[in-house]
């Protein structure tokens, strides 16, 4: 009944995909051993370049840069797992309408220069509805950030995952791989509890390897 399930390994304190059971079962019992005592497996290193041809490869940020805000709690980790672990900011000081009082930049290197398919990845929420969450990724090829979303957050986690299939390697660098994002907030109306706070609990790039 369990063939087919996953086969986990802890490194690190992140579970990884080990392997895909073909077979559970017990030897003996029923008390202990009990079922998944014994078990074959496929080892999913052998066909890793197989399933990263479907697959993107998830790549976590490797550096924070922050550009405005307070920042409240949490580091660059915050940003590797969907664990409640957030990055939080609260509004700083800006010079002009223009800027966003909350906004940081985060790099990381991607695993290919030449891909089919890139995807960023985030999830955070903000205190108050009036917050946009504006999500750019900086352009290799002309040297500005595009942007890719820009929306109202909401005040519960929430997802917002871009994928873009249409020249995807103008956001990586030809000769380095580095990979730039932006993520900014700013109030667009009154907002009621201030100040308000930006949380983002993960954001990572996936990136295909064909």
């Amino acid at each position: 009944g369990d063939s087919g399930g996953a086969v986990l390994i802890e490194q690190g304190g992140v579970w990884k995909l080990a392997g895909v059971n073909d077979f559970v079962g017990s030897s003996g019992g029923p008390n202990p051993p009990q079922w998944g005592s014994i078990f074959g497996a496929v080892r999913m290193s052998d066909y890793r370049t197989w399933v990263e041809t479907f697959m993107p490869r998830e790549v976590v940020p490797t550096t924070l840069t922050p550009i405005r805000g307070n920042l409240q709690m949490g580091s660059l980790q915050s940003l590797h797992f969907s664990d409640n672990n957030r990055l939080v900011y609260r509004p700083g000081i800006t010079l002009s309408t223009s800027q966003s009082p909350v906004e940081f930049e985060i790099r990381a290197t991607s695993p290919t220069l030449n891909t089919s398919q890139l995807a960023f990845a985030y999830e955070g929420h903000a205190t108050g509805t009036s917050v946009f969450t504006k999500i750019e990724l900086y352009n290799q090829t002309t040297g500005v950030y595009e942007t890719v979303s820009n929306g109202a957050s909401t005040t519960g986690d929430s997802v917002i995952e871009t994928v873009i299939t249409s020249n995807p390697n103008r956001f990586i660098n030809s000769k380095t791989g580095e990979v730039r994002a932006r993520i900014s907030a700013k109030a667009n109306a009154p907002v009621l509890l201030f100040p308000w706070s930006h949380r983002v609990d993960r954001a990572v790039w996936n990136i295909k390897m064909s």
